[in-house]
């Protein structure tokens, strides 16, 4: 995984496949738990399934974001994940983009 704090107050994070996601998603929450002042873009790319402890974890950290003021955007979502959120029911619980430079447009615009 990567993580990394751009200028525009915002993180970007790239997450690795699963076994490992759900433990990223995790760090993450504990960083932003402690110190949540940025908008959070997290990169898919890599991502082929999702567990529900990460479904959980993406949750979580939605809501530590929103409590605070700030924005979760998900990018390069696939289409088999964004599946998963619709049969769910998140679809419309998160925000997505289609990639990491139009996720951070988006953060920019509305800054």
């Amino acid at each position: 995984m990567g993580i990394r704090t751009l200028n525009e107050g915002v993180i970007l994070v790239t997450l690795p496949e699963e076994p490992h996601l759900s433990d990223e998603i995790e760090t993450i929450n504990g960083i932003i738990g402690k110190r949540c002042d940025r908008d959070v873009v997290v990169d898919f790319l890599r991502v082929k399934t999702l567990t529900s402890s990460s479904i959980c974890n993406l949750i979580i950290l939605h809501k530590f974001l929103t409590k605070c003021g700030y924005r979760l955007i998900l990018c390069n979502v696939s289409m088999l994940i964004k599946g998963i959120f619709a049969v769910i029911g998140l679809q419309d619980f998160f925000e997505f983009a289609e990639d990491r430079y139009a996720a951070l447009d988006s953060v920019i615009q509305t800054s």
